[in-house]
C-alpha cells in the first residue's frame, strides 16, 4: 500500500512540476492513470519530449500492476473481515429447543 502511495505521489509530482498543472489536477491525473480509468482524463504532452515518454512509459508499466495489487489487498482485507464477522454471528447464534429435538429425531431414525 505504501508503494502505491509512492507511485501516486510520483505521478502527482510529475504533473505538478513538469506539466505545470495544479495539485488537484495532478493528483487526479495520477490516480486515473494508475487505475486505467484515465482514458478520458488529463493527458501529458508526450510529443518530442524524451523524458516525458520515458517517464510515462516506466511509471504506468510499473504503477498499474502495483495499483492493482493494492486494490486486491484491500479487497482481501475487507472480505476477510466480513467473513470473520459472519462466522462469529453464526457461532454465537443460540440453538432453539425445536432444533435440538429435530436433530435427536434424525439421529434416532438412523
Amino acid at each position: 500500500m505504501i508503494i502505491n502511495y509512492g507511485m501516486s505521489d510520483l505521478g502527482t509530482c510529475y504533473g505538478r512540476f513538469h506539466e505545470g498543472w495544479s495539485f488537484i489536477h495532478s493528483l487526479y491525473f495520477a490516480i486515473t492513470a494508475l487505475s486505467t480509468a484515465g482514458l478520458q482524463g488529463p493527458t501529458a504532452e508526450l510529443s518530442e519530449n524524451t523524458f516525458s515518454m520515458f517517464f510515462m512509459g516506466f511509471w504506468t508499466l510499473t504503477g498499474v500492476p502495483v495499483f492493482g495489487m493494492a486494490l486486491g489487498s484491500l479487497a482481501n482485507v475487507l472480505v476477510a473481515d466480513y467473513l470473520e464477522k459472519k462466522m462469529d454471528r453464526k457461532l454465537k447464534k443460540t440453538v432453539s429447543n425445536s432444533e435440538i429435538e429435530v436433530t435427536t429425531l434424525i439421529s434416532y431414525t438412523k
